[in-house]
This record gives structure tokens, C-alpha cells and sequence, in this order.
């Protein structure tokens, strides 16, 4: 089958892919054959589906100014709004003990909100990034967050002559001794870069001690994590020149 409109990100669950496709939506698909996927069901979020994340019986999907919306699919085949709890500029999004955490764009914030009761979310704490905020992830008790674009010092429009311009790229740590308050640990910097493209995405995931940072036109970064208080940049990939 073929799948419509611009794919953004995917989670997989139980042989089951989940994948967000902007202006197209969700699409539920049954991969376990993975020779011969099948679609399940399509289905039609709020608004731009961007950012995925499942929980449980619970899918999170964030929508940019809609922020996020959260779907019930204990029933993967019928898939059933159940509540949306609005954000800035929600990207990307990773849950953990009872909170759902945010890369919130424009306004360069983490944001974190209580989701024990998932159908009355609400949000508890706000950080400021250094950057744009996008991908999130959670390995034990640190949430890793990458950011692009300018630096939180500088306004937004830029003009290429302002200070901070296009120095919003990195990937910050934060402690999650208090799930509720994330707490700063460190960032790490990665090259000066700002050009516009259509594929503008910002992630991170995380093994062992080793974070891959995906950072766009300037490809991958691989940083150790082992000392959560000074990640160290490894390697790099360039994907694209």
C-alpha cells in the first residue's frame, strides 16, 4: 500500500507501526509480517500529526499549536479521540511515569504535563531551551532533548548578521529524579548551521551510553552520555553536503 502525504515519525508496539503523516494524518499498520504490511485503519488527527509516542493503550500525538492530541486504541483497529491538551508548539513527544514530556518549537520549551488521568491532562512545569524545541526521549531517569534552529537569546525572525543565529543546535539532559520538574544537567553544542528545507526535524535516541542525535542538514552526532554532566560529541555523519 501507499502511504500519502509527508511521514514524520514512527512507533512500533506489540507488531504494530504507528505513523504520523502530517497533513495525511495517522496511519495504523500491522507489521508482523514485515514483507507484507497491512493497514489496519487510517486515521484523521486534528491537525498536522507530527510527533508520536504510544503508552500503553494510549497514543500521543503532537500537532503543533493544537498541541497534543491523546487516542485511545485499546481497540487498535477503531482508534477513539479521548482528550487534547494544548501546547505552544508541539513537535515531538515521549511519556514516563505518569507525565507526558514536549519539545515545544517556536517558543524554545520542554514541556511537561501530568497524564495520570489521561483524559484531564494538564500541564505542570515549563523549561526554557537553549534552542528550538523538537525531539524528546527517556532512558531511565534523564529525558534527552535535541534543539534547532537559533539560539534562545536571539528573536524570532533572524537575519543572519544577529548573534545566536543558527547556533540553536544541541542536545540538552535534563534529571528526572522529580518526574514532574525536570531538572537542567547539561548541553551539549553542535555546529553553527541554519538553512530552511522542508524536512526541518530535530531527534534523539538513546542506548547504553551513547545518544544519536539527528540534526537535519547537518547530519547525525554521536555523543557519550556516560557522564550525564559533560556529554562529549564522538562522531558525525553527514548525511547530506
Amino acid at each position: 500500500f501507499f502511504i500519502r502525504g509527508e511521514c514524520r515519525q514512527l512507533a512500533v508496539k506489540n507488531g504494530i507501526a504507528f505513523i504520523t503523516a502530517r497533513e495525511q494524518a495517522l496511519y495504523i499498520i500491522d507489521v508482523h509480517d514485515p514483507y507484507h504490511p497491512a493497514l489496519i485503519c487510517h486515521y484523521d488527527t486534528i491537525e498536522l500529526a507530527t510527533g508520536i509516542c504510544v503508552v500503553d493503550n494510549l497514543l500521543l500525538v503532537a500537532q503543533r499549536q493544537y498541541g497534543v492530541e491523546i487516542i485511545d486504541i485499546s481497540k487498535v483497529d477503531q482508534p477513539r479521540h479521548l482528550c487534547r491538551v494544548k501546547t505552544s508548539e508541539a513537535q515531538s513527544v515521549t511519556a514516563a511515569n505518569g507525565y507526558m514530556y514536549v519539545g515545544d518549537w517556536g517558543v524554545r520549551e520542554l514541556t511537561t504535563i501530568d497524564i495520570h488521568d489521561p483524559a484531564r491532562p494538564f500541564i505542570v512545569h515549563q523549561n526554557k531551551l537553549g534552542g528550538f524545541g523538537d525531539g524528546v526521549h527517556v532512558s531511565g531517569r534523564y529525558l534527552y532533548a535535541s534543539t534547532g534552529h537559533h539560539a534562545k537569546t536571539l528573536s524570532y525572525p533572524a537575519r543572519e548578521t544577529d548573534e545566536g543565529y543558527g547556533m540553536g543546535h544541541g542536545m540538552e539532559i535534563y534529571d528526572l529524579l522529580d518526574p514532574a520538574a525536570p531538572a537542567f544537567v547539561a548541553r551539549v553544542q553542535f555546529p553553527k548551521l541554519y538553512k530552511w528545507v522542508k524536512y526541518d526535524m530535530w531527534n534523539v535516541s538513546v542506548s547504553g551510553n551513547l545518544a544519536f542525535c539527528a540534526d537535519t542538514h547537518n547530519g547525525v552526532f554521536v555523543v557519550d552520555i556516560e557522564d550525564k554532566t559533560k556529554p562529549v560529541v564522538l562522531g558525525h555523519y553527514q548525511t547530506l553536503t
